[in-house]
Order: C-alpha cells, then structure tokens, then sequence
C-alpha cells in the first residue's frame, strides 16, 4: 500500500525508498490513499458475497498513476460545547 501510494517501484532499494516504506505508527496509514484491485468473494457458509482487496497495484503496473493524497483534517482548536439539555430518549414499547 505504501508504494502505490508513493509511487515506490516494488525493486527499489534505495535508502530514500526504504524511508517511505516506514511508518511512524498505524496513524500514518489514516487517509493514506492507493490504488489496488478489487475482487469478488463469492458467497459461502451463509454468508453473502463480498469484496475483497485482489490486488494492490505499484508503480511498475502500466495501471499505476500518481494518486493525489488528501490533506488530513486539522483538529478543532475548541473543544465540542456540550448540549444545553440532553435529548430525551423514549424506551421502546417492547422493552416495557
């Protein structure tokens, strides 16, 4: 995921790209963009079928292009102001 979201080629050994393989923590992979294949689970033991990552396609796939990342959204400097009064939450008839 991380070379097709910065454009590393899988062979390359180079300390630059050795750099970008890293990540700092799991945070570093929130909104992290790339391109991939997806496939189709076909539906077994009950279950429906689903979607499936196939195929994460790098730089040195002729499907590859430059993907543009998202900025990450910047924390609200005020924290959230609490509700004036709380919301009434009526039980439901069938709990009574």
């Amino acid at each position: 995921m991380l070379e097709s979201a910065r454009g590393i080629k899988p062979d390359d050994t180079s300390d630059a790209a050795k750099q970008a393989r890293r990540i700092g923590s799991y945070g570093d992979l929130n909104g992290l963009s790339f391109i991939a294949r997806i496939g189709v689970e076909p539906p077994q033991n009950g279950y429906k079928a689903k979607n499936r990552l196939d195929h994460v396609v790098t730089p040195d796939d002729k499907a590859w292009h430059p993907v543009t990342q998202e900025p990450a959204a910047a924390p609200s400097a005020a924290p959230a102001k609490p509700a004036s009064t709380p919301a009434k939450i009526n039980r439901p008839d069938w709990s009574k």
